[in-house]
């Protein structure tokens, strides 16, 4: 919360400030709401009974993990742009949104089969 306050009141406008403030929202959502839906899981993990709470547990966990995955990804390609290639063509401002979006759609399409594989099971225990 603190890293989002302090670049968007004192970082001017740029594509590195876009990275910045996108990826700590997604923190910010994984800290917020990731977390206490994975602690209620491992707290009841044998006594689950709400197939949707479980499947929403697995898709808020994986999203925000997948999404910074790729919004690091997309850092990573503008540094190498501004240090290896200083004289070529650099990410704009609008085309750094465009790739925070897109690595937020990237995260929720490789985010979505998760509830389909996993949830609740049961099994019959042998004494």
């Amino acid at each position: 919360m603190l890293v989002f306050y302090v670049y968007r009141q004192k970082y001017g406008r740029s594509n590195c400030r876009m990275f910045v403030l996108c990826l700590s929202l997604i923190g910010l959502i994984a800290c917020a709401i990731a977390v206490p839906f994975e602690c209620i899981t491992l707290l009841r993990e044998y006594k689950f009974e709400r197939s949707w709470a479980c499947k929403a547990s697995v898709i808020l966990n994986t999203w925000p993990t997948l999404t910074a995955g790729v919004l690091l990804l997309c850092i990573a390609v503008d540094r190498y742009r501004k240090v290896c290639r200083p004289f070529c063509w650099q990410i704009s401002r609008k085309e750094s949104i465009i790739m925070c979006v897109c690595s937020i759609v990237i995260g929720l399409a490789f985010s979505w089969i998760s509830p389909v594989i996993y949830g609740i099971q049961r099994s019959q225990h042998r004494k």
